[in-house]
């Protein structure tokens, strides 16, 4: 938060409705680390959390609101915010009991609801929405959101309906998306996204249909699709887009047919796939693709086969593997690969089992986990790993139950978490974790 001679400049994204108005004299606050703020797009002063507020641009305001303090000018706390404070119009600050406003916040939604969808962070900061499923079928539309204004806003859209394909942004900033499952069945069809037009644009297509596949970013700026599934039976295939050609070319295919994995770079610049869903059911093993020698190699085997599961890269360079589901049902088990020893070692579970749910690695080296199904249904939950600990820990509840969701860390640091599915249909909500 920074206080300036106009007021107050702070993040934009709250909702009005997740904030409580402040007392009847419209100038204070009863509660914690709050203060009272004639908040611009509320019809009334309203107590605004300190821990939402934001300095990283401000001043000057620019794409940001200020907002005007009511009554006298209220000092902020110089306190450690951890400790929770009360300010109030007569420039006193009081200790009191500690107050956790919640940690997510019901942000503008998405002009589609849709799940099966994408989402990449773009190099102005924006977030791009791609395709997905709704009540009617797969899409094509195309939304942008701004973290800065709380708006999205619709742009080109895709030449084919499409969902469970992938989005990869190139090293020149466009986005390709490749693959899904279109109107007319399996796509090999792929295109690209152009930030400064908005516009979308064929490019080559891929050898193979396929779906529910994976797509990672090489050191080399080339893109390696794997897996996948095309006309009911999963893939082995692999190949590489150049994006200074945009031509696809067959790599060596993966020992293993597979859907419904992962894929991570490591440190080294090797691929690591992991698990999926192949011919006789849910696979433990695993596999790296070394891009310069164009080969396949296996390594060490997961503890548990899975499908549906996330993977993210540790700041240690480990690869943590998360739920899923497996013959046995839903998974609430977690998993470490060591890249020096190509070992899986468990480690702590999750509180809640989970599919379909989604991962990201936080700024401080925390993994959050979101949403996903369980055999209790639609979940809501949401944890953190530790990484120095390797426990798991609950923290607020996302507003809506949703799987095949999309949570993406934005560069302020916050979590964006858009659309997915639940038990009363496709969602068009977003929040996000600050």
């Amino acid at each position: 938060m920074t206080k300036t001679e106009q007021g107050i400049c702070a993040d934009t994204v709250v909702s009005c409705k997740d904030l409580l108005p402040c007392e009847s004299d419209n100038k204070t606050c009863i509660h914690p680390n709050t203060i009272c703020v004639g908040y611009t797009r509320c019809r009334i002063p309203v107590c605004y959390p300190i821990d939402y507020t934001s300095s990283d641009r401000c001043p000057p305001v620019t794409s940001r609101t200020s907002i005007l303090t009511i009554g006298p000018t209220i000092p902020l706390p110089t306190t450690n915010l951890a400790s929770s404070t009360t300010a109030t119009t007569s420039n006193s600050v009081t200790s009191t009991t500690a107050y956790v406003p919640s940690r997510w916040l019901n942000i503008s939604s998405m002009n589609f609801a849709r799940y099966g969808h994408t989402a990449s962070i773009l190099a102005d900061g924006k977030v791009l929405v791609t395709g997905g499923m709704d009540s009617s079928g797969s899409t094509n539309s195309a939304e942008l959101y701004d973290p800065l204004t709380d708006i999205w806003t619709s742009t080109g859209n895709m030449t084919f309906q499409r969902f469970y394909h992938t989005a990869s942004v190139l090293s020149n900033g466009k986005v390709l998306v490749a693959g899904g499952y279109v109107y007319s069945g399996y796509s090999n069809t792929a295109e690209l996204y152009d930030p400064s037009t908005g516009v979308w644009t064929r490019t080559g297509n891929m050898n193979s249909q396929r779906f529910c596949h994976t797509a990672s970013i090489l050191r080399n700026g080339k893109v390696l699709v794997v897996g996948g599934v095309a006309t009911i039976s999963p893939l082995n295939t692999a190949e590489l887009y150049d994006p200074s050609t945009e031509v696809w070319t067959r790599v060596s295919n993966m020992s293993f047919k597979r859907q419904h994995h992962t894929a991570s770079v490591l440190t080294d610049g090797k691929v690591l796939v992991a698990g999926g869903y192949g011919y006789s059911g849910s696979l433990s093993s695993v596999e790296l693709y070394e891009s310069e020698a164009n080969i396949w190699t296996k390594t060490g085997s997961l503890n548990t086969d899975r499908y549906y599961h996330t993977a993210s890269i540790l700041t240690d360079g480990k690869v943590l593997v998360v739920g899923g589901y497996t013959y046995g049902g839903n998974l609430n088990s977690t998993e470490l690969y060591n890249p020096l020893t190509q070992i899986w070692t468990t480690t702590g579970s999750m509180n809640s089992e989970r599919q379909r749910h989604s991962s990201s690695l936080l700024n401080d080296g925390k993994v959050i986990v979101t949403g996903g199904y369980s055999s209790s249904g639609y979940l809501n939950t949401v944890e953190l790993y530790d990484q120095v600990t390797e426990l798991w820990t609950k923290t607020s509840n996302m507003s809506f139950q949703r799987q095949h969701h999309t949570a993406l860390v934005l560069t302020n640091g916050k979590v964006l978490v858009t659309g997915g599915y639940m038990a009363n249909g496709t969602l068009n909500s977003a929040e996000l974790y600050a």
